[in-house]
């Protein structure tokens, strides 16, 4: 994978960026040496998410649920279909 990004004003670049990887398999060993090297990183993400949460109803931002029976990012279920909901 390759991805370059750059910004131009008046065709001056102000900004670039660029990314490049290999795929590489992660088999059973590799990600047990994952989970041992960071083993509370789903509970730290899970608590950031609650935390900034918090923060937003200390300052009364207001809650929307979601629209319908949606699930997770957004996806609505039907009995026929499912389709993405975009604001």
């Amino acid at each position: 994978l390759a991805v370059a990004i750059e910004d131009r004003r008046r065709g001056e670049t102000v900004f670039a960026a660029r990314l490049s990887m290999r795929r590489r398999e992660i088999g059973g060993a590799g990600l047990a040496r994952v989970l041992c090297r960071y083993p509370l990183m789903t509970a730290q993400v899970i608590a950031g998410i609650y935390l900034q949460a918090l923060r937003l109803y200390i300052k009364g931002a207001p809650y929307f649920a979601p629209p319908g029976n949606a699930g997770p990012a957004g996806v609505v279920a039907s009995r026929h279909r499912i389709e993405e909901v975009r604001e």
